[in-house]
């Protein structure tokens, strides 16, 4: 189940980034705004703003009137969530991208430091409810901690905290109720699940849940969780420049900026995720000058028609956006797209999950922290550059899924052989309307189809059953469809269709 929270605090709906065009002079705009009763509330060197909770017309004049200054509103938001996970998606998931090969050699993230930007920390050093981290704390891998949202150093993890209420040890209550309230502390445990994600080890059998259980963890609480706060961008923003002062060198990000609030000219709209709000102009700087690979969460809203495409900040070009497959590697309903209007690609992979992209992307952080194990001076972009050529439709990409699924023995592979070319992919150029699948191996009982008008962008999927007493399937090219990349377990041709497009 995917929950998606709608906002209900209405603070600072008129909340402002205040850019000087002259950079140097980001400290004498701060001193002049505290000189004339403006409460700043965050200071980003890297984006030389400053993030104020609103302006009257004379305070802009005023300011402008001095420092020459552009001025950016905070859009709001709602953020990408998930439900409990259980162990088994882990393992799928883990399955689907090969992570064995990490696993048997013994690759776990070990001393790679990963960061995590997101809401409650609920229950993180409960041995009972979270026995799969307490690895973490045994081995001394949670380093840092930050609370940006109640601005302390630590971390809370209790209920009581949270919630406002302390569970009982002994409840008698009906099982309405106790769902009820498991789903209102969702919203409090979403860092907790993710990093289990990316980092948990199931207590009983040893047996990995997330690839990076030896990473060392910096941990940012940017989200309230429940309530939406147009502050929650600025936490984000500083909770980037944190990490990379601590020399962090991966940063999860399972949430997204979209819509969310009724009111009139607080919302960004789909058009705006073309890398051009504040937060995606700071994961760009990450990524590109600090050497930061800010994997994201592509979104949750695939199957809205009042949206659908990525939410800032997973539509940064340089960031590593994560869409979510499911069990036949098809695009999961409810995984955002990639919008047609930017010249790039998004999504750029994608992960199992039944329960929302919040757990994609942490499952490829975890992917990423071993290969930066394995050889520490990637930069971010080659990084992400290995990883996106390690997919299993690597080199077709399409905006439903991205390159698909990353290999892990295909990453490995490419460490060592860098001009590596699988020969999994190939294309077949016709003058039909239909292509045949025939002897189909006995352990393939469907292929996954992307329908496309063109190189990436998708008309729409399919997933197609062979009979029970035939070897074969029949691919037909829809109308307006000029290529169709055909799955076919990890093997995969690439149709060109060479007729009329307008044509069946």
């Amino acid at each position: 189940m995917t929950l998606m929270f709608f906002p209900i605090h209405l603070k600072a709906q008129n909340a402002i980034w205040i850019c000087p065009n002259d950079t140097t002079l980001l400290e004498e705009l701060g001193d002049f705004l505290v000189q004339n009763s403006i409460p700043v509330r965050v200071k980003s060197n890297w984006l030389h703003a400053i993030s104020v909770d609103g302006l009257t017309s004379e305070e802009r004049k005023n300011i402008n009137k001095h420092f020459n200054c552009q001025f950016s509103a905070v859009l709001k938001l709602k953020s990408t969530s998930l439900s409990f996970v259980q162990y088994g998606a882990l393992e799928k998931c883990i399955s689907q991208m090969n992570g064995s090969a990490f696993i048997q050699d013994g690759w776990d993230g070990q001393g790679v430091k990963i960061g995590i930007a997101d809401a409650g920390y609920l229950y993180l050093n409960d041995s009972n409810k979270m026995s799969a981290l307490q690895h973490l704390w045994i081995n001394h891998q949670i380093i840092l901690t930050h609370d940006f949202v109640s601005n302390k150093d630590t971390i809370v993890y209790d209920e009581l905290y949270y919630t406002g209420k302390k569970s009982k040890s002994k409840r008698s209550r009906i099982w309405v109720v106790d769902l009820i309230r498991k789903i209102k502390l969702i919203p409090h445990s979403h860092g907790t699940e993710v990093l289990k994600m990316m980092a948990g080890v199931e207590p009983d059998s040893s047996s990995q849940l997330g690839l990076a259980s030896g990473g060392n963890y910096y941990l940012a609480r940017t989200e309230d969780g429940v309530k939406e706060f147009k502050e929650e961008e600025d936490y984000y923003v500083s909770a980037l420049e944190w990490m990379h002062q601590s020399g962090v060198r991966i940063v999860n990000t399972s949430l997204g900026y979209g819509k969310g609030r009724k009111l009139k000219g607080s919302n960004y709209s789909p058009l705006q995720m073309n890398g051009s709000s504040m937060i995606s102009r700071a994961v760009q700087i990450a990524c590109t000058e600090k050497n930061m690979l800010v994997i994201v969460a592509a979104g949750n809203d695939g199957d809205k028609r009042s949206w659908k495409v990525i939410t800032t900040p997973a539509d940064a070009k340089a960031a590593l956006s994560v869409g979510a497959v499911l069990n036949k590697f098809e695009k999961a309903e409810y995984s955002s797209i990639g919008p047609e209007y930017n010249d790039y690609l998004k999504p750029e992979v994608a992960a199992f999950s039944e329960n929302g992209t919040s757990l994609s992307a942490p499952a490829v952080s975890g992917f990423a922290a071993c290969l930066l194990e394995m050889n520490p001076n990637l930069s971010a972009e080659a990084l992400k550059d290995l990883i996106i050529r390690s997919s299993h439709l690597y080199p077709y990409g399409n905006n439903f899924i991205g390159y698909g699924v990353p290999l892990a023995n295909r990453a490995i592979q490419l460490l060592e052989f860098p001009e590596m070319h699988f020969s999994n992919a190939s294309e077949v150029h016709l003058q039909t309307n239909i292509y045949s699948i025939d002897t189909l191996h006995a352990t393939i009982p469907s292929v996954t189809v992307f329908h496309k008008k063109n190189a990436v962008h998708v008309l729409k999927q399919e997933v197609l059953l062979r009979g029970k007493e035939m070897n074969r399937i029949i691919v037909k090219r829809p109308k307006n469809c000029l290529r169709s990349t055909v799955q076919i377990g990890y093997q995969i041709i690439e149709l060109f269709w060479d007729v009329d497009p307008a044509k069946k």
